[in-house]
């Protein structure tokens, strides 16, 4: 393999360390640059490095800014704490929270600043009770109270609100109440409206989950992940058996310590002492959870004590969403170029002769592709 082949793959290979939620990849910068890093002293690569990732991070964020919204992905799938509540922020992976102020619903229309719509696991009104404490008032069933609507003609093709079937979200009375006071049409004045799930483009997540004190040893290192909303701190239980006949075991994953529902299983090898063998774990129920695990098989176990606690899900910030449209990746490209530093440009000089130039302007091609500047949802 040619020299400049090899330090391109190891720049690549080194590329994800310091790129946050990037809309394009290092080797799609570089290629942009005509510039593989093939004249780059050893001495001087890692700092090449950092300023292409910095350059990708920053022409990232630069569209969102431009755009008043973002790509990436975004998990809001677990109840929030009763302080959640109280503070309205949408603190991943806390649900989003949307009071009778919100400036993000407009009539029958809710808008949401992270999209796509991967899955939306809930919408419900949450109520403030005589005693002060937060409770569930109503859940609201989707195709039934609300839609999830997508503008295929918008500029941004993923472009989508939730709407409510029976009209609007809240009303006003000017009569009953103050000018300006607006009470809900779902529930009641005070109440907050709770929407969980999953927005925006996919990056590969983990789920990882952690044994309890007192189980077995033999398996660990579980990695989950599921179909439908798992939420935090939900409890396990697996047991684990070698298969008959042959050198390979047996784990089973159940939703309850009678081990009477099973939502997931996987055979493979037994593993050996500082070799475990590593499971996948596939769905057996509607639940849809799945994942790996790696095991070092001793001996038949079917305990109680066998519990895995579900983590919160942690998102790779690094890798490119999958999935983003096309003219971001292209517009993140060019930002990134110009704010590189080493974006150099031919010109004619005076006698005729072509020369390089630095040049850090962001081309007029970017806000071709963009569009003009978005006012933002304010939530």
């Amino acid at each position: 393999m040619p020299e400049a082949e090899i330090i391109f793959e190891d720049m690549v290979a080194q590329e994800a360390a310091g790129l946050v939620n990037p809309y394009c990849t290092l080797g799609e910068l570089m290629q942009e640059l005509k510039n593989d890093g093939s004249n780059v002293a050893s001495e001087k690569r890692q700092a090449f490095l950092g300023e292409l990732r910095a350059a990708v991070n920053n022409a990232s964020r630069w569209i969102d800014r431009h755009l008043s919204r973002d790509f990436f992905y975004h998990v809001h799938t677990d109840e929030p704490t009763a302080a959640g509540y109280l503070e309205s922020r949408p603190v991943e992976p806390y649900a989003l929270l949307f009071d009778d102020h919100s400036r993000a619903i407009y009539r029958e229309k809710l808008f949401l600043n992270y999209r796509p719509v991967v899955r939306m696991d809930e919408i419900a009104v949450m109520s403030v009770n005589s005693e002060g404490a937060i409770q569930k008032w109503q859940v609201l069933q989707q195709s039934y109270d609300f839609t999830v609507a997508y503008d295929m003609s918008s500029v941004n093709e993923d472009y989508c609100v939730v709407k409510r079937l029976a009209g609007p979200w809240y009303y006003y009375w000017p009569q009953a109440y103050p000018m300006g006071t607006r009470t809900w049409a779902v529930s009641r004045p005070a109440a907050i409206l709770q929407v969980r799930g999953l927005f925006g483009y996919p990056q590969p997540t983990l789920r990882p989950a952690t044994a309890s004190a007192g189980g077995s040893t033999q398996a660990s290192g579980w990695r989950l992940d599921s179909a439908k909303a798992l939420p935090t701190g939900l409890q396990l239980w697996w047991t684990i058996e070698a298969d008959e006949g042959v050198e390979t075991c047996t784990v089973s994953v159940y939703l309850d310590a009678a081990h009477s529902t099973l939502v997931a299983q996987g055979s493979g090898g037994q593993g050996a002492e500082n070799a475990p063998a590593s499971l996948t774990l596939k769905s057996q129920s509607v639940h849809g959870i799945c994942g790996t695990v790696n095991v070092i098989y001793t001996e038949d176990d079917d305990e109680t004590t066998n519990i895995i606690i579900i983590g919160p899900v942690i998102v790779d910030r690094t890798q490119v969403p999958a999935g983003i449209p096309g003219h971001i990746t292209l517009a993140t490209r060019l930002v990134a170029a110009a704010l590189s530093g080493h974006n150099r440009k031919e010109v004619a000089g005076m006698d005729g002769q072509k020369q390089s130039i630095l040049s850090n302007e962001i081309p007029k091609t970017v806000y071709k592709l963009l569009g003009n500047k978005q006012t933002p949802v304010v939530i």
